[in-house]
């Protein structure tokens, strides 16, 4: 609910420091405000996917990632119209100009893969908590999920899948969800839970997509989707859902690396994907990607600022 504003009138203004000071001050604070960010202490890998380190991963922990074969690639992003033009120009300072994107039919990532270490896989299993973040634009609906993000989901032993389902599926017509497994064994025999955001992604839109996740937690605190439509500029949506005690639990396993684009037996990713960050905790909303852009901060910093400057103004009238 909005608040009212607040009428409260102070009779401190005498103990005021001048207004050009305070002016000034207020002034280097909202500027300093609109600086760049450094990544949350939390980030355990973070892919911007610029040339020419296409893979490398900038949160300096070098979890670099690998190629499975050339059916992914760079994308160089448009500054008016198509895919990932909406996407952010700048995150934490740093220019974001490309993307990959999947060069196969349909600009699908085929049967390519991006492999992140195994030793990601350790540290993402140690964890009680985490995020992913991407931004994504998908091309087209698949027959089958379309995966963003694996975890060997789909895979005897796997573990979990954040992706987008198919056009029939019974989660709903290309809705966001992530599906994990509660035990080792066969898919689809091993208590899977689907994580259903209800949320449906279209086809040739930019979004920004993130889930942070309790493992363990099964009120509405253990699982957290934010999804904003950037291509319609609609304000970022969070949905939240509790689990059973019985479902709050994920099979860690050891046996697959985190992939990108592709978890092998779900349809593979068709579009672009940009900037995806993992975390080793639930990401607060001010250190999510999507609240470290210009077009973000500098809103509320300057906002911020000029309620704080007017409301000077009507101090220094009344002295």
């Amino acid at each position: 609910m909005k608040k009212s504003p607040d009428t409260t009138r102070s009779n401190l203004s005498h103990n005021l420091p001048s207004a050009r000071l305070l002016k000034g001050g207020l002034l280097a604070l909202g500027l300093s405000g609109l600086m760049a960010s450094s990544l949350s202490a939390a980030t355990l890998a973070y892919w911007e996917f610029e040339t020419p380190s296409l893979t490398v991963d900038s949160s300096g922990n070098n979890y670099t990632l690998t190629m499975e074969s050339d059916r992914i690639g760079a994308y160089t992003l448009p500054t008016s119209s198509g895919a990932g033009s909406a996407f952010p120009k700048t995150i934490y300072g740093q220019a974001n100009t490309q993307a990959i994107q999947g060069l196969y039919t349909d600009t699908s990532f085929s049967l390519s893969n991006m492999n992140a270490p195994s030793t990601l896989t350790t540290a993402l299993n140690s964890a009680s908590s985490f995020t992913l973040e991407a931004f994504i634009n998908m091309s087209a609906k698949g027959t089958s999920t379309r995966s963003i993000l694996g975890l060997g989901g789909g895979q005897t032993d796997g573990c979990w899948t954040l992706g987008v389902s198919s056009g029939t599926s019974g989660l709903g017509d290309s809705v966001l969800f992530l599906q994990y497994a509660r035990a080792a064994g066969e898919w689809g025999k091993n208590s899977l839970t689907n994580l259903n955001s209800g949320y449906q992604i279209e086809v040739g839109k930019d979004y920004y997509i993130a889930l942070s996740m309790n493992k363990f937690d099964e009120t509405t605190d253990g699982v957290i989707f934010y999804i904003k439509n950037l291509t319609d500029d609609t304000d970022m949506v969070t949905i939240t859902l509790s689990r059973s005690a019985a479902a709050a639990t994920m099979y860690d396993s050891t046996t697959y690396d985190l992939t990108i684009g592709n978890s092998i037996t779900a349809t593979p990713w068709a579009g672009t994907i940009d900037n995806v960050r993992i975390s080793d905790a639930q990401v607060a909303v001010p250190d999510l990607l999507i609240s470290n852009i210009p077009e973000a901060s500098s809103a509320m910093w300057l906002g911020g600022l000029i309620a704080v400057l007017a409301a000077m103004r009507f101090i220094r009238r009344r002295r």
